[in-house]
């Protein structure tokens, strides 16, 4: 009975394994340790100590053809600098994760417009101010919007003196 139980072994990185509760308890130690041994890298992969050295013009050529590494390398490359740019501008924590996220949804959304794509840094940064500042004109307008709603229904601040 305990040979049928099935037991999952799942390691971050590591490929997963079904072992039964026998081969568990029987097998030696070094056999255990062979099916857990992470697997080389297959595909399009980079090791992480070189993703530093890949240019931002190879990222941008990458991410055109379609590469999900390196769309990943340009959010965990730039996403700090995307949310420094906005926390900057917007004086809070509100509203910078949606900054963020609409910056780099834009960004690769339009990575085709991109003309120099060395530039892919300061592009990013343009991208997140803009939308900062789109977000100042509606709440701007919004404000306005709200307050001169409010003065066509009769409602009147009260000023204390």
């Amino acid at each position: 009975m305990v040979a049928l139980a099935q037991v999952i072994v799942i390691i971050a990185g590591w490929s997963v394994r079904r072992l039964s509760c026998f081969d568990v308890l029987v097998a030696p130690l070094s056999m255990v340790l062979m099916a857990l041994a992470p697997r080389p890298p297959t595909g399009d992969v980079v090791p992480l100590g070189a993703a530093e050295a890949v240019s931002d013009a190879e990222l941008v050529r990458r991410a055109r053809e379609g590469s999900d590494w390196a769309i990943e390398m340009m959010y965990r490359r730039y996403s700090k600098l995307v949310a420094a740019t906005a926390q900057r501008l917007l004086r809070s924590d509100a509203d910078v994760d949606d900054v963020v996220q609409e910056t780099f949804l834009i960004a690769f959304e339009k990575i085709d417009r991109l003309v120099e794509p060395a530039a892919l840094r300061g592009w990013l940064a343009q991208i997140a101010v803009s939308r900062v500042h789109r977000r100042f004109r509606f709440r701007t307008s919004h404000e306005h919007r709200r307050f001169r709603n409010a003065n066509r229904l009769g409602c009147r601040r009260r000023h204390r003196i």
